[in-house]
């Protein structure tokens, strides 16, 4: 087996190649990544030790833009990772993480503001607090259903007595 590895930076191009002219296999996992990388970077380095780094041209219909790492939508505040990725302009993503967002509760009554009486302005609250009381809700409920669920165990084994 042979190894070989090729790359390229905006000035140079290089392929290496390492092998045996007998076609006998170099050895166990000697891939191009692990045996002619390493000569690769090597020689890129001092080819262009002198040379004043460029990045690679891009055409006007390329955009980078950030998304979130998890989704690959458009970030917002709450992505806790972003990534930028390469579109052609129109192919990008245009709606937002969903799977990282601040959610809110407007409750019934809201109080009006001074300058406009008839216009209600929204109290927030975020998710989490409205998450603590759903749980909240639901144990109190386990807890009255697993009350109820005793009390008929105990009424029925009192009949069977």
């Amino acid at each position: 087996m042979n190894a070989w590895f090729i790359g390229f930076t905006p000035e140079l191009a290089t392929a290496v190649y390492i092998g045996n002219d007998d076609r006998k296999p170099l050895g166990n996992k000697m891939t191009g990544g692990v045996v002619a990388a390493p000569v690769w970077a090597k020689f890129m380095r001092n080819a262009l030790k002198n040379n004043e780094k460029k990045d690679f041209f891009q055409p006007d219909k390329i955009i980078k833009i950030s998304v979130c790492k998890e989704s690959g939508l458009l970030l917002t505040d709450s992505c806790p990772e972003r990534l930028t990725v390469t579109f052609i302009k129109g192919t990008e993503p245009t709606s937002y993480c969903t799977i990282h967002q601040k959610y809110f509760e407007i409750p019934k009554e809201t109080p009006k503001t001074e300058e406009y009486p008839e216009i209600k302005k929204p109290y927030y609250e975020e998710i989490e607090v409205i998450k603590e009381k759903h749980i909240e809700t639901e144990e109190k409920e386990e807890e009255t259903l697993q009350s109820l669920i005793d009390k008929l165990r105990e009424k029925y084994k009192k009949q069977d007595e």
